[in-house]
């Protein structure tokens, strides 16, 4: 395998000028994460609803991806010209390294999914899917078709004058690409009223929105543990005095705290002078760590 794809799924709601504004963002932020990271890439392609990451080290590269906001899904790919008889060929080759195949110990099933991304293609998705089946059987004695529970699942996607083939989709954080949308301030604090967790979950889930967060701390800073898995770039983080925040606060979209519905009257007394958002007041902390992969 060569490559990656990233799959985004809100983005592709957008119109097509701020489809592509997001789409730009989104590649922006993949090769910031990738770099801070030290993960080495060729290049990165954008082709309409679909991102490509060439790379020597794709394991590496997904794994960074995943974490990346904006991406739904990816996968490890190879990625070859969308000529139907090297799409063929690449198939066999591929099934060939497959564990079961290779070995051969029992019969082992598999299907063809095709997706046409480029739907001028001269073949339907289900012609693709006959002609590959046919040509992957005429070579692998021990295969067998099964559309329902295959063993194999053998993906092909096809672009204007590519082709990428993969075996899974691995689900990615979701949302909206990190600088989208508006800058917020968050406040990170580990008391009674808000955890250290949680204030950080907060900041996790405005990022999700495409926010750009800056974080502020009153006395003293805390350590942000996974938060900068996720951050694409470099995070300000401040000091400030608890009666001189709503001043640091003009300069935002809106503060945004850790409270939960049970200690909601902490910053009650802001709420008619400075525009405060609360996450975890809506949806359940363990929801969002299970959406940003903090959860298996």
């Amino acid at each position: 395998m060569n490559s990656v794809i990233i799959r985004y799924s809100e983005i592709g709601l957008k119109s097509d000028f701020v489809r592509k504004e997001f789409e730009k963002k989104l590649v922006q932020n993949l090769k910031n994460m990738l770099k801070k990271t030290n993960t080495s890439f060729d290049k990165i392609l954008r082709f309409r609803s679909r991102i490509i990451i060439l790379t020597k080290n794709p394991e590496k590269v997904l794994k960074i991806s995943l974490k990346t906001f904006g991406v739904e899904n990816a996968s490890v790919s190879r990625i070859i010209n969308n000529d139907l008889e090297e799409i063929k060929k690449e198939c066999v080759k591929i099934l060939k390294n497959f564990k079961q195949v290779k070995n051969n110990l029992r019969k082992t099933t598999f299907r063809i999914t095709t997706q046409r991304i480029n739907k001028n293609y001269s073949l339907t998705s289900m012609e693709v899917n006959n002609k590959i089946g046919e040509h992957v059987l005429k070579n692998f004695k021990n295969l067998k078709v099964n559309l329902l529970k295959p063993d194999i699942n053998l993906g092909v996607e096809i672009l204007k004058e590519k082709a990428l083939l993969f075996f899974t989709k691995i689900k990615g954080v979701g949302g909206l690409p990190v600088g989208t949308q508006g800058k917020v301030l968050c406040l990170i604090q580990n008391n009674e009223k808000a955890s250290l967790k949680n204030s950080l979950i907060s900041a996790l889930i405005m990022m999700r929105r495409g926010c750009s967060p800056d974080l502020v701390s009153f006395n003293k800073k805390f350590d942000l543990m996974f938060l900068k898995e996720y951050y694409p770039e470099k995070i300000n983080y401040f000091l400030t005095k608890k009666n001189e925040i709503r001043k640091l606060a003009e300069n935002y979209e809106a503060l945004i705290t850790g409270e939960t519905i049970k200690n909601v009257k902490e910053w009650k007394e802001f709420d008619k002078k400075m525009f405060v958002l609360r996450p975890l007041t809506v949806i359940p902390r363990e929801r969002f760590e299970k959406i940003l992969l903090l959860k298996n």
